[in-house]
């Protein structure tokens, strides 16, 4: 992955220029650095093995809206994409279907 490479080469270069430098205070620093890049590199690595366990459900579209599995309601589409929040619409007619959250119009 291309953070991982980028963390390494950072580092490497890092503790070259520590090994270069012979003044204390900008030593310190350098080891200040390389620290908070390792803190980075495990916190990435972290991430990446963590699976996604709230993944968006795939909706089916029927009538402009979102159907869940499982699910009877008709949802918003412009509610879940955005915000992720699962809104039921509500019939005005036969032919229209209104969100209450966003005021969103479905046909």
């Amino acid at each position: 992955m291309t953070i991982f490479n980028a963390l390494t080469r950072s580092k490497l270069l890092l503790k070259e220029a520590t090994s270069l430098n012979t003044d204390i205070d900008v030593s310190t620093l350098f080891d200040s650095l390389l620290i908070e890049l390792e803190h980075i590199n495990t916190f990435a690595h972290q991430l990446t093995s963590k699976t996604p366990s709230t993944a968006k459900e795939l909706p089916e579209v029927k009538s402009g809206c979102y159907i869940f599995a499982n699910q009877k309601a008709f949802y918003c589409p412009d509610c879940y994409d955005n915000d992720a929040t699962k809104v039921a619409t509500k019939r005005m007619n036969s032919k229209l279907r209104i969100c209450p959250n966003c005021r969103t119009r479905i046909r």
